[in-house]
């Protein structure tokens, strides 16, 4: 009777201890969770105020002139310096920038030269960039697309891919198939 009791003693005390062990695992890997899951929401509130800042620059950017300056064919390489400048400023990283067809506009005696980028950054970053781009000295220039993407590989960073337009004389036939003239 005694040698059943000292088995079953043993038995519970494995049991106990395999018990506290998975309660401790449980434990720890809970905290591990809590911590990950409060740094992924600190992380995603900044991410949205930044989205915030980069939206209301955006929204006072359609507000800001009503009649933009206007460039003519020369000044062109001028006004991508001063973007290429604008991006360096502000921690901005290009990876592409394409100038497209000159795009005449309706009823306007102007016209706009695309300009695709595709760019890494920071979202706070990416907001100064576009307000600074929108309030150059020299030239007109509004941002007609805007689209960007986080990435688990880059963070804090994100990828972007942004077309401003360029105001331009409608005369200039830069980046175009049309004959000038």
């Amino acid at each position: 009777m005694k040698h059943d009791n000292t088995r079953q003693d043993q038995i519970l005390k494995i049991a106990g201890g395999v018990v506290v062990l998975a309660v401790l695992l449980l434990l720890t890997a809970h905290k591990i969770f809590v911590i990950k899951n409060n740094t992924l929401v600190s992380t995603l509130k900044a991410i949205q105020a930044d989205i915030n800042v980069a939206q209301d620059i955006i929204a006072r950017s359609k507000n800001s002139r009503a009649r933009p300056p206007v460039i003519g064919s020369g000044e062109i390489s001028l006004v991508l310096d001063e973007i290429t400048k604008a991006g360096k400023a502000h921690r901005v990283d290009f990876i592409s920038m394409q100038p497209q067809a000159v795009r005449k506009l309706e009823n306007v005696p102007c016209s706009v030269l695309p300009v695709s980028l595709g760019v890494e950054s920071r979202y706070k970053d990416m907001a100064l960039f576009l307000g600074a781009v929108i309030r150059l000295e020299n030239s007109a220039v509004r941002v007609s697309d805007l689209k960007m993407q986080a990435d688990e590989d880059i963070l804090p960073l994100i990828r972007s891919s942004v077309t401003l337009e360029i105001f331009i004389n409608s005369d200039t036939h830069y980046f175009t198939d049309e004959p000038n003239g």
